[in-house]
């Protein structure tokens, strides 16, 4: 068991440092573009996948009265939905119709988080929330080791300062995570724009109005669709084919292992429950071997008392 314990450190280390790189490189991406983050950006790809892995790192296997599933969204709604100020995100995604799925309303949520530059404060007012977040993960999760848990916050914290512009919709998020940018013109069609909670405006600033005001300067030429295919082509990176297979089999491995370890749990489970019925099985056999010895002696004694009553009127 010790050991088993230090290779799931050993992995949610290694997870956590990848967090951390795609948290630098999406920084980085900002900073030397000047441009907001979209779907088109293989960073944004490499962090969802990793913080997505976190959230669900040895979290209780959990469902509704139907039985469907439940993932890490109901878990920010259990800490977040009568929190003032701070469940704006969790209105606004329970509005998106088009989701089905506890996942993808999770990601959802995740993006939401993003674009108002609130992930950090989101996750850490959720970790706040011992009792509920005890109740969802087990002892091995990140989020119940302290040590690991604020090195997740200072990581997302660094995102404060990175804008990112991703549609509310249009993609499957039940699915998968998204792997390309939607493309959209004018200001009432913005991603950014989209994200807006259903009844009032975020407490924190939210990028909608940075982008309606970049919109409302949109020029509109004759000329203006080829110039954007130009700049388009300059500023196409170049073929990364090699990086991403490498990275799209690593989060595919994170993934199994994830996959893994959850059926390892169940098999742990199914043994115990196992165990408890063979007891009870033996328990019901000790009883029973109990009864019928009873009855046997109770019936010897019983035929014993009707010899000796014969004995003592002798013959006729």
């Amino acid at each position: 068991m010790a050991v088993e314990g230090s290779v799931g450190e050993s992995q949610l280390q290694r997870i956590i440092r990848d967090l951390h790189e795609a948290v630098a490189e999406l920084s980085k991406e900002y900073r030397e573009s000047g441009e907001p983050i979209t779907d088109d950006s293989t960073h944004l790809h490499k962090f969802s996948y990793k913080l997505e892995y976190l959230l669900q790192f040895d979290q209780k296997e959990k469902t509704t009265f139907l039985g469907t599933k439940k993932d890490y969204w109901d878990y920010f709604n259990d800490c977040l939905a009568k929190v003032k100020g701070a469940n704006d995100g969790i209105r606004f995604v329970k509005c998106i119709t088009e989701l089905k799925t506890s996942l993808g309303k999770g990601r959802a949520f995740i993006r939401y988080s993003l674009v108002h530059q609130r992930l950090a404060d989101t996750l850490q007012q959720c970790l706040m929330n011992q009792r509920v977040t005890s109740d969802w993960y087990y002892a091995r999760s990140p989020f119940l080791k302290p040590h690991l848990s604020v090195d997740i916050i200072n990581h997302l914290y660094e995102l404060n300062e990175v804008q990112f512009d991703v549609a509310s919709r249009g993609h499957d998020l039940d699915a998968s995570w998204p792997s390309f940018a939607r493309r959209t013109l004018g200001s009432t069609n913005s991603p950014g724009h989209m994200w807006k909670p259903p009844s009032r405006s975020s407490s924190i600033n939210s990028l909608a109005s940075s982008y309606s005001q970049q919109a409302s300067d949109f020029p509109f030429s004759p000329d203006y669709g080829q110039s954007l295919l130009n700049d388009l082509n300059e500023s196409l990176p170049p073929c990364r084919e090699d990086t991403g297979t490498v990275e799209h089999l690593r989060l595919e491995l994170d993934q199994s292992e994830l996959k893994h370890r959850a059926l390892l749990d169940r098999v742990q489970q199914l043994s115990e429950e196992a165990a408890e019925l063979r007891g009870v099985v033996v328990e019901l056999q000790r009883q029973l071997d109990a009864s019928l010895s009873a009855q046997e002696e109770q019936q010897g004694f019983a035929g014993r008392t009707e010899r000796s009553s014969r004995e003592k009127e002798g013959p006729d």
